[in-house]
């Protein structure tokens, strides 16, 4: 059977402008084509999907002015995980995640203690230094002048709550999470999914959202049946709050692979699933965006659909195999996302690779 290897990558679930969208589909593609070569070399599905996961320099700030970033990462053949969350220090969270991936996937245990999965703030700082992953003192150095830009319109929408709240809350919905993630499967037919952002715009210092937490933000696992091998990988972006109340990243692939055979189907369950869920009614509007790829190997072939669903207006996401020439990414937009029922504000893309 000939060796298969892709990228899937989304750059979030939010408002992407028109303006810009230029500007979001070269960078997916750059990501693509990068963790691509990767793989044709003969690089696994973690190593690959680093590059594709970097969310760091340009990173929405804290309320204080700060970056505080966090990023996880999951592998399928053996179910390994690592996280990192609130992390302003680290160059690359996501490699911070994938080394304490690597590690608590050896079982090791230090002083009687099991190896963490997931460290947070300056203690995933320290552990960072001690494991060499790249590290800076420098405060400055995810900030960027877009970043303070977007920082000081964000903190006069603030001030503006107090005379005018409609108008600030009307204003709030340029607030975008600068999510970005991926999911790849390497030439031994290994899959890595992984997440990283720096959360919404003007968050609360300390606050850790999905892209840390497991189950929630990505998700990569694999059975073997009589006839075949499935592989699944999932990565989420959106309100984080809402998705780490559901799961979502664990609870769409389990979903899915009830009935493989209907993915879409399979995916529009879970998605309703999440805007009727009893825990969410306290919110008004309800925000998740995932992209999802399932790999079926044959005896003599390899089946892989990639899969994309979102709540809000738009969606980021590109793609790219290695029997293409180039990378397609594209800016999916929801018509139905200012309808008045709920369930209805949903947006499901497949594509066969």
């Amino acid at each position: 059977m000939e060796k298969h290897c892709y990228v899937f990558v989304h750059a979030g679930a939010g408002s992407h402008s028109e303006k810009r969208e230029k500007v979001y589909k070269d960078s997916m593609k750059r990501a693509c084509t990068l963790a691509l070569d990767l793989l044709n070399s003969g690089g696994s599905s973690e190593a690959a999907d680093s590059p594709c996961t970097n969310a760091g320099i340009g990173s929405n700030l804290t309320r204080s002015g700060t970056v505080q970033c966090d990023a996880s990462i999951m592998r399928s053949k053996d179910g390994a995980f690592g996280s990192v969350g609130a992390v302003s220090a680290i160059k690359n969270p996501i490699s911070a995640a994938s080394k304490l991936m690597e590690t608590e996937s050896r079982g090791q245990v230090e002083f009687g203690l099991i190896t963490p999965m997931m460290l947070v703030g300056q203690g995933a700082e320290i552990w960072s230094v001690k494991n060499g992953v790249e590290c800076t003192s420098d405060t400055q150095y995810h900030i960027t002048n877009d970043s303070k830009n977007k920082y000081a319109k964000y903190m006069e929408i603030i001030k503006d709550h107090t005379q005018n709240p409609i108008s600030a809350a009307i204003k709030t919905q340029e607030c975008m999470q600068d999510t970005v993630g991926a999911i790849c499967l390497d030439l031994n037919g290994n899959m890595a999914s992984g997440v990283s952002s720096g959360g919404i715009a003007i968050k609360l210092e300390g606050r850790v959202g999905e892209a840390a937490i497991y189950k929630a933000g990505c998700w990569a696992e694999e059975f073997q049946d009589k006839t075949s091998r499935i592989v699944i990988g999932t990565s989420v972006s959106g309100t984080g709050e809402q998705i780490i109340r559901t799961s979502m990243a664990q609870k769409c692939a389990e979903t899915i692979l009830e009935n493989h055979g209907e993915p879409v189907n399979q995916l529009k369950k879970t998605i309703n699933s999440f805007l009727d869920d009893k825990y969410l009614r306290k919110y008004q509007s309800k925000n998740v965006g995932i992209i999802i790829t399932l790999s079926e190997f044959l005896e003599n072939r390899i089946v892989t659909d990639l899969l994309v669903g979102f709540t809000t207006e738009t969606m980021a996401h590109c793609y790219m195999s290695n029997n293409m020439t180039k990378p397609k990414a594209n800016i999916s937009r929801n018509t139905s996302f200012t309808s008045n029922n709920p369930s209805s504000r949903m947006k499901i893309e497949a594509f066969s690779i």
